[in-house]
């Protein structure tokens, strides 16, 4: 009978172990489908992530707002939580390396730009006084260059009046920035010096660019007006920030770096999901 119970006994000892095993081998699928859920949930946050920031800088760039200087912040935050969870799964892998390396230049990169925030929101600013005057001023010389011209002023200064159109509307082309919203500084500059050149030729006359002096009375009200507009410009705060070129080249760079990186990005999970 003692035999018996031991057989028995014997019997749900493995019986028990088998369950064992079983409920291991359970547990161990249920983690592993955890764990390759959530590397699959990261990875899609990264690849929002890569297609989000570089709208969200041009739009910072654009504006330099607090909305948007908020909308790059948390941006970041999510993407510092994103680099941890990769660390965490698959730092051994070749092609995580290179997004971890990636999403941490992006990373630092948005730190460096959120602290140009003011410098940006001058620029946005300057940029939106010079297209509601540009276009006064285009004006002005329009009405001067008809006037010229049924007074019979000399054609030179016709042609001048008419180019200084064509100038400002350079300078409003420049304004309106590159791929990623940047200002053509080094086209603004020059236009902004020969508009004035010219300006100041048109009202005290210049032998060396042989232009000569207006007279008329009505043509030098609608120069005084033109003038007075275009100081504006050249004193505004958004013009001193551009000429401070070392921190606008930076943030030209660090806008640039954005979008190369967030590319990378992008591409790297492309090819990461043709593998699956």
């Amino acid at each position: 009978m003692k035999i018996k119970n031991k057989k028995n006994s014997l019997k749900i000892s493995s019986t028990s172990r088998s369950k064992v095993f079983v409920a291991i081998a359970l547990l161990s699928t249920l983690l592993s489908a955890c764990i390759n859920l959530s590397s699959t949930q990261t990875l899609t946050e990264l690849k929002v992530l890569s297609l989000l920031i570089p709208k969200q800088t041009s739009d910072f760039i654009e504006t330099g707002t607090k909305d948007s200087q908020q909308g790059l912040i948390s941006s970041q935050e999510k993407l510092v939580d994103v680099l941890t969870n990769l660390k965490d799964q698959s730092t051994s892998q070749e092609m995580m390396g290179k997004l971890i390396e990636n999403g941490t230049g992006l990373e630092k990169n948005i730190a460096a730009l959120v602290g140009e925030q003011n410098q940006l929101n001058a620029l946005y600013d300057f940029k939106l006084h010079v297209f509601e005057t540009i276009p006064g001023i285009q004006a002005e010389y329009n009405l001067m260059t008809e006037m010229m011209a049924r007074s019979n002023s000399p054609s030179t200064q016709i042609i001048i009046a008419k180019n200084q159109v064509f100038i400002a509307e350079r300078i409003l082309r420049s304004l309106q920035g590159n791929e990623i919203g940047l200002i053509e500084v080094d086209g603004l500059a020059m236009d902004l010096e020969t508009f004035n050149v010219y300006l100041n030729g048109q009202m005290n006359g210049s032998k060396e660019l042989g232009v000569q002096r207006i007279e008329d009375p009505e043509l030098r009200m609608g120069l005084e007006s033109i003038k007075s507009d275009m100081d504006s410009i050249m004193n505004s705060e958004g013009l001193k920030s551009l000429k401070d070129t070392a921190t606008y080249n930076k943030i030209n760079q660090l806008a640039k770096d954005n979008m190369g990186k967030s590319e990378e990005i992008f591409t790297t999970l492309v090819q990461l999901e043709a593998q699956k």
